[in-house]
């Protein structure tokens, strides 16, 4: 059963979208993450800039 995209209205400040910052990860954890935001419909890159949000914002 899929499951609705959470992340389908995530809205990020125009400042956060126009600056690249490069991230160090192994190849197994962006593998992971490419592979769940294919899941979720996502281009990996905003599903990463969620999990950095919420865990910034102790969410």
């Amino acid at each position: 059963m899929k499951v609705g995209n959470p992340f389908k209205n995530l809205k990020l400040d125009a400042e956060e979208r126009e600056i690249e910052r490069p991230i160090e990860a192994g190849e197994a954890t962006l593998s992971a993450l490419k592979a769940k935001a294919i899941a979720e419909g996502l281009p990996y890159q905003t599903l990463a800039a969620s999990v950095f949000h919420k865990y910034a914002m102790g969410a």
